[in-house]
């Protein structure tokens, strides 16, 4: 059974907060004597900066994966509609496409999980555990893998609790199998 994550993933993710850059060249001067302000420099570019710690923090809180690093663009201009890929690593080098665009002129963007490389779909695999314990053992049990998705390579394990109605416990041993998403579980 593949349990890798094909489909799109949907994770959205809004900057309350303009992520924008000002250039280092850029320099705001008051004078004292009139109320002016100077601005150097006309162009202001996204502060990537943040971009990579929203992308890292969404992804954490909406998903329950830990990211090690996340690449981008270095530089972009601040655009409505503009869009650019960033890539978030994780755990055993899985790793996350992530789509931003710009929604307006002030630096504000959103960004969605537009692909993912290298994580089970954890929902899947419970489910699966679920039916096929209650199809051997005719026993009602819900099973808990530890959040919705995990990063794992070949031959890797993991383990998951299942519990049934009664208050029966026991630990499942995850093995996976190939790079498909096939595992093999047993209860231990």
């Amino acid at each position: 059974m593949n349990l890798f994550r094909s489909r799109q993933l949907s994770a959205l993710q809004s900057v309350k907060k303009p992520v924008w850059e000002m250039p280092k060249s850029a320099v705001l001067v008051g004078i004292s004597l009139g109320l002016v302000s100077i601005i150097t420099a006309c162009s202001t570019n996204l502060d990537i900066d943040k971009v990579k710690a929203s992308i890292k923090d969404g992804i954490k809180e909406q998903m329950g994966v830990t990211v090690q690093s996340v690449t981008c663009p270095e530089k972009r201009e601040g655009k409505a509609g503009d869009s650019f890929d960033c890539t978030a690593l994780a755990e055993n080098d899985s790793t996350i496409t992530v789509t931003v665009k710009q929604t307006d002129d002030k630096g504000n963007i959103h960004w969605d999980v537009t692909g993912s490389k290298g994580f089970l779909d954890l929902d899947k695999i419970q489910t699966q555990m679920v039916d096929t314990l209650k199809a051997k053992t005719g026993a009602d049990a819900n099973v808990d893998c530890g959040g919705k998705f995990k990063a794992v390579k070949v031959g890797g394990t993991f383990e998951c609790k299942a519990k049934d109605v009664k208050g029966n416990s026991a630990t499942i041993e995850v093995t996976v199998k190939d790079n498909n998403g096939n595992v093999h579980w047993e209860v231990k």
